[in-house]
């Protein structure tokens, strides 16, 4: 027959444990060696010393079933029978449903309020603010240097060496070989810029790259491995200048992937050499993979 809410567990009704009549008139009810809350004495067939009783003479608190008269041990209570649950349809009050098992695909009608998703763990992953702002927690770096004076030898193609860790969501910086060696595969957005010193020299060409391990050579599919960025005039007239690092999308596969910044000229030069305007580097994860 239809029904609205669990299943009955057996037929059209369930055999509760048997009791054993004493001189009280309450006992507790049970179903296989469990506290058994029926939803009201109407659910109940209770036959004692083989009458069936009116559920108006008997009275329910929780799993506790109170008989119409106190019992005796010459007494028997022959069965009690539930005719299946009674279907109801709540409304929990906010905050009373602590967990929740859904199904894997749901259809949300109206609005979803939500303020924090958080991983399984428990560790937020997101936010929604007041103002409907969604604020993700995203694997991000950046590093600089300030008033460090590294040389950069003429023609020679320098890893460039940065001073201090800004922020690494991810503790990817290796700050022994100055590279981002994060653990989360996919693209990475990078960029920067790069203060640097010709005050003796002035240079006809800079070149920089953010290359993927180590790889700045411009054949074949080593060519995708970096973004590159050139000044080149056809006299020495860069002097000292803050110039933007090239800025676009590296692929890293989030375990043996690096990426660094390389710096080649035509002069032997200082970079970082200021005090007031710092060089920095910057990556951050756009699309995971």
């Amino acid at each position: 027959m239809p029904y609205i809410g669990k299943a009955p567990s057996s037929g059209e009704f369930i055999e509760l444990d048997a009791l054993t009549a004493s001189a009280t008139d309450t006992y507790t009810l049970q179903y296989n060696g469990a506290d058994y809350k029926p939803e009201t004495v109407n659910n109940l067939i209770v036959s004692i010393n083989g009458v069936v009783q009116k559920p108006s003479s008997m009275s329910l608190n929780g799993s506790s079933l109170t008989v119409g008269a106190t019992l005796s041990s010459s007494d028997t209570i022959d069965y009690i029978r539930v005719l299946g649950h009674v279907g109801s349809v709540i409304t929990p009050t906010d905050g009373s449903v602590t967990s929740a098992k859904l199904d894997t695909n749901i259809a949300i009608s109206g609005n979803l309020d939500v303020g924090t998703i958080r991983a399984t763990n428990g560790t937020s992953a997101m936010t929604i603010n007041s103002s409907g702002l969604v604020l993700p927690k995203t694997p991000i770096l950046q590093v600089n240097a300030l008033d460090t004076n590294q040389t950069i030898t003429a023609t020679v193609n320098t890893t460039v060496q940065w001073e201090a860790v800004e922020i690494d969501t991810l503790s990817g910086w290796d700050s022994s070989n100055h590279r981002y060696q994060p653990s989360v595969a996919g693209y990475y957005l990078c960029g920067g810029g790069i203060r640097f010193s010709s005050s003796s020299t002035v240079n006809q060409r800079v070149r920089f790259w953010i290359a993927k391990n180590g790889s700045v050579s411009t054949s074949g599919d080593n060519a995708l491995s970096f973004v590159h960025l050139q000044f080149n005039f056809n006299s020495d007239i860069i002097a000292n200048s803050t110039l933007p690092l090239p800025t676009g999308l590296i692929q890293l596969n989030g375990s043996s992937d690096y990426v660094s910044v390389i710096f080649e000229t035509d002069e032997t030069i200082n970079i970082h050499d200021s005090t007031f305007s710092k060089s920095y580097f910057f990556a951050q994860l756009v699309h995971a993979t």
